[in-house]
Parts: C-alpha cells; sequence; structure tokens
C-alpha cells in the first residue's frame, strides 16, 4: 500500500501547480482529517476539515487507479484540500498512527422528500451523535449556531443558491426540473423513508393510438407510468421523481382528443405523417396497440381519368401517389389501394391542383363534362399535355381530318309523267377512307347550329366540309327533310336535284330533261331564273309539265 499510495502522491504532486501546493503544504500543518467508511475497499475516502471552517470537504482517494476527487469543486483538477489530505494521509501511514474513523452519516447533510400543500417540499438534516438534526436556513449559518462541524459539498451549497434558504418546504414549479438535476448528484434521497432516484425526463400526458371499427382511435390520457401528481410539476413513477410535463396541446385538441378521436382509412395518411409527428413533438406517443400500415415515400402526381357518357366525355383529374398508384386523394381525402400508406405531401398537391387549373383550365376537385366541338378541342388538349391518362374515350373525341361531299343520283323510269322517279343520296367521309364516314343528318344539323365538326358514326369526330355547304347545304338539307326511306324525292322536290347538280357542276339526271322543247307550248314563269337556253330551263319545263304547271 505504501507504494502505491508514494504513486498517487507523486502524481498529484505533478498535477498540483506550485502555488496550489504550496497552498497544500501550509493547511496540513493546521487541518485535521478523519477516515469515513467506503463500500470500496480501493476507495479513501477522507474528511477534511480546518479550524473556524464550518464546512468539511470530503476527498476521494483512488489508489490502484492513481486519480483523486475533491467535493469542492466538480471538476477534477488538483486542490489544496487534496495536496494537504494525501500529505497529512501519508505521514499518518508513516509514523505508524492511524487516522480517526468518523461514523457513518456524521456531520453530513441528508436530504428528503416530503409531502407539501399537495406538492412535495426537501427537508435537509444533519446526523450529529446519532442525532439528526434539521436544518433551517443556510446551511453555514445553521452551523455556525449550533457550533457543528458540517461537511458539505458543491451540490448542498449549489441546491441551496437555486432554492434559496427558504424555498424548501415547497418547492416552487419554475425550479423543480432544476431541483431534480441537483437531486440526482447526490448518493441518496428519500421519500416515505425509502430511497428514491430523480429523472430529467418530462412525463406527462400521453397520446394513445388503438385500434378501432372504423379505423383508428387517437385519445389523449395520463401516462399509465404515473403513480402521484403533485401540484408543482412533478410526479413519482414508482420510486422515481420526474418533472411534470406541459401538456403541450391546445385547449380544442385536448377537448378533441380527450374524447378520442377516430381516424378513419381515408385519413391514415394524415395521422401517420402530420397527426402523429406533431403530437410526439408534443407528448409522448403510444402506438405499440395500433396495428399500422408502413409509411412510404410515394411520389404525388396527377392522373386524368376519361370516360363517354351518351355523346359526352366525362373527365375526371385526381392526385395519386406512386405509379402504379397505391393511393389517390378523393374529395381531399387520400384513398387507399393497398396495404401502404403514402406520407402525404399537401404542399405537392397544392402545386399539381394549380397545375391542372393552368394546363387544362378544368377544376381540379370535380368532374367536368364536355359535348361536340368542346369536347374535339379539349381531346386536342389533353393528347398534349404531359401526364398520365387512363380510359380508352379520347378515341371517341379524337380530330381525324376533314369531310368530303359526294352526291349520287339514280333515276328509276324513263319519263316524269309515266311515273319515273329520282333517288338522292349524300355520303360524307374523309378521303381515302371510305369507312371514316358521318351521317348526313348530322352533318347537315352541325353546319346549321353553326358547328365546325361533327361525329363519325364509327368514333372520331371530322371538320364540317365549308365550302360544299356554303354551295349546297341550303338545297341538301330541303332534298334530306323531303326524301322517303329509300331516297326517292318526290316531284315537288326535284327543281331542287336540278339546283343542286349546277351548284356541284354536275350533269342533270336525263329523266329530268325533255328531248324536244320546241313541241312543248311554254309560257314564262316569272319565279324561273334560269335562261331560257339553260339545261335548268327544260328541266322546269318538264317538272312544271310532269305536274300539270304548263299548258
Amino acid at each position: 500500500m505504501t507504494d502505491e499510495l508514494d504513486a498517487l502522491a507523486a502524481v498529484i504532486r505533478e498535477d498540483c501547480p506550485r502555488a496550489i501546493w504550496s497552498q497544500g503544504v501550509s493547511l496540513a500543518r493546521s487541518a485535521s482529517i478523519t477516515v469515513e467508511p467506503s463500500d470500496d475497499d480501493d476507495e479513501i475516502v477522507l474528511r477534511f476539515t480546518l479550524p473556524g471552517v464550518a464546512v468539511a470537504r470530503t476527498i476521494r482517494l483512488l489508489v490502484e487507479e492513481e486519480d483523486y476527487v475533491c467535493d469542492c469543486s466538480p471538476l477534477d483538477d488538483a486542490c489544496e484540500h487534496v495536496a494537504a489530505s494525501i500529505i497529512m494521509y501519508r505521514k499518518a501511514i508513516q509514523s505508524g498512527m492511524p487516522l480517526p474513523m468518523a461514523k457513518a452519516g456524521d456531520g453530513r447533510v441528508s436530504y428528503a422528500l416530503i409531502r407539501s400543500g399537495g406538492g412535495v417540499g426537501l427537508r435537509r438534516t444533519v446526523e450529529v451523535g446519532g442525532q439528526h438534526l434539521e436544518v433551517k436556513g443556510a446551511v453555514l449559518s445553521f452551523a455556525r449556531r449550533a457550533d457543528l462541524r458540517i461537511t458539505t459539498g458543491p451540490t448542498d451549497l449549489e441546491l441551496e443558491r437555486h432554492l434559496g434558504p427558504n424555498e424548501f418546504n415547497w418547492i416552487p414549479p419554475g425550479k423543480m426540473k432544476g431541483t431534480l438535476k441537483l437531486l440526482s448528484r447526490l448518493s441518496s434521497v428519500l421519500f416515505d423513508g425509502r430511497k428514491v432516484d430523480m429523472s430529467q425526463r418530462p412525463i406527462g400526458a400521453v397520446a394513445r393510438l388503438v385500434d378501432a371499427p372504423k379505423g383508428f382511435l387517437l385519445s389523449v390520457i395520463q401516462n399509465p407510468l404515473i403513480d402521484e401528481v403533485f401540484n408543482n410539476s412533478v410526479v413519482r413513477c414508482g420510486d422515481t421523481f420526474r418533472p411534470l410535463r406541459d401538456v403541450g396541446l391546445t385547449a380544442r385538441e385536448l377537448q378533441i382528443y380527450r374524447k378520442g378521436r377516430v381516424f378513419t382509412d381515408g385519413e391514415l395518411s394524415e395521422l401517420m405523417s402530420v397527426v402523429l409527428p406533431d403530437l410526439r413533438g408534443r407528448i409522448d406517443v403510444d402506438t405499440e396497440e395500433a396495428s399500422l400500415p408502413s409509411l412510404v415515400d410515394a411520389p404525388a402526381h396527377v392522373e386524368i381519368h376519361v370516360q363517354v357518357e351518351g355523346h359526352e366525355l366525362v373527365v375526371a383529374p385526381c392526385i395519386a401517389y406512386g405509379d402504379p398508384a397505391i393511393a389517390r386523394v378523393i374529395s381531399g381525402s387520400l384513398d387507399l389501394l393497398g396495404d401502404v400508406v403514402p406520407e402525404r405531401d399537401r404542399e405537392r398537391e397544392f402545386s399539381l391542383y394549380r397545375q391542372i387549373r393552368h394546363d387544362l383550365q378544368i377544376d381540379p376537385h370535380q368532374e367536368t363534362r364536355f359535348a361536340g366541338e368542346n369536347a374535339v378541342v379539349f381531346t386536342d388538349r389533353l393528347k398534349r399535355w404531359q401526364g398520365k391518362i387512363h380510359g380508352m374515350a379520347l378515341n371517341n373525341f379524337e380530330l381525324l381530318g376533314a369531310l368530303q361531299a359526294s352526291v349520287s343520283l339514280k333515276e328509276h323510269g324513263d319519263d316524269l309523267k309515266s311515273g319515273g322517279q329520282v333517288a338522292v343520296h349524300f355520303d360524307f367521309a374523309l378521303p381515302g377512307q371510305a369507312a371514316k364516314r358521318a351521317s348526313p343528318s348530322a352533318v347537315l344539323s352541325a353546319w346549321q347550329a353553326n358547328e365546325s365538326l361533327v361525329p363519325l358514326l364509327d368514333g372520331g369526330w371530322a371538320s364540317l366540309p365549308v365550302d360544299w355547304l356554303a354551295r349546297c347545304g341550303e338545297i341538301a338539307s330541303h332534298l334530306l327533310r323531303a326524301r322517303d326511306e329509300r331516297g326517292v324525292v318526290p316531284k315537288s322536290s326535284l327543281l331542287d336535284v336540278a339546283r343542286l347538280c349546277d351548284s356541284m357542276d354536275v350533269d342533270v339526271p336525263a329523266l329530268l330533261l325533255i328531248s324536244d322543247a320546241s313541241s312543248l307550248t311554254l309560257r314564262p314563269y316569272p319565279r324561273l331564273r334560269f335562261p331560257r337556253t339553260s339545261p335548268q330551263y327544260f328541266v322546269t319545263i318538264n317538272v312544271m309539265e310532269s305536274i300539270g304547271s304548263c299548258s
């Protein structure tokens, strides 16, 4: 032991600045030390006292580790107390005169938490000669009044500075956390006669999430670890005292969550990516009893769903997460399509909604219906848009080109007077694509409605033959209305047939012409505008003759 003690003394001598070592040598002449009991055989605990000084110091010499500690400072620096103590202890060992042993606890300040006014206070006592004296006021003043030599450390004095000499009976809430921190440095603090621990981790209400029939139930309850709550911001959890955490919720939140709020499947993303993280920053959150799905990072993007209802194009935009989609935003809620939940990005959603409005000029929150030309124009816009489109309805409203008009005339019989007839057939088709045709009635109706496009019979749309309609549209409309299911026009419409042929610059059907106009007795008709030498003039005469209008 002597050699080990010499080695420790050499370490202390080397660590001490010259002035500190000189102070230690001086103090060793007047100070006294006693040996205190220790549970560690490798540790020597000394109580160091000076004449006229009420506060004694505790020095711990760790011989085998060649280390030392004095309670005059939380730092491990060498001090005059350590220097004087090693000098005095070595001298006693070398002289063979054992140092006196101090009684366990004698002269030390002990602490116990007590119940006081609905809260907790702190009682300090000093053991002297087997008696426990309660410390009143400042510990040094108490020691002088009672003529006692008290061993104190930095924690004892820091507690006194922190609380003040008159705030031990009921610790103010604002000083509770600091008090627990200082008490945690002590080797022993009692409560109701048993040793308790101190923790600086706040605890309070807990947000508990559990499975519910229609989703998940979130409610705020007192943490089940808490056994006792005191009115000065501290709680007891078994044998540990912890600061009481502020609830951290608004009055509205408390009102909602005390009753409990159910989050449906459509609100899972909000619950997992917004609500729970927000609560975790303010109170404890317990989700152990909730079978929550996995939360994944999936980018949000726009989906456009299109379908045909009757003659309308129905467009329904939505925000989807993942590709393929794992969830879609429907009426503000997240509709899950699988077993995972995407982390919702509302800022991104808002940006995508703005993009829909700007690029497609539709309301992003509801269906939009387009009919006729509007559907075709929107289809063209949508095909140029860079995004995901679901459905094949756009094919029905694709603009495929401009129609070309053709008319076929079929004669039945040799002479109008003997019952001859003329059938008129219209055809509107894309050039070189006979199968891509439109109904004549649809073409003429669209023209009369001042529209420029018409639907094709087997899907798609086409532009009207505007030049042809400008020349022949009115005549064609009359003939279309007048003809029967076989296409045969009545005699009263034969003049329109002749006018149509003239407008299209095609030959008039032979059935309408007369073979020898000179044999007819003709009288002029004011309404006839054709020159007497034109084929239409002879057609008119023939038609009139056949229906008895000429003599």
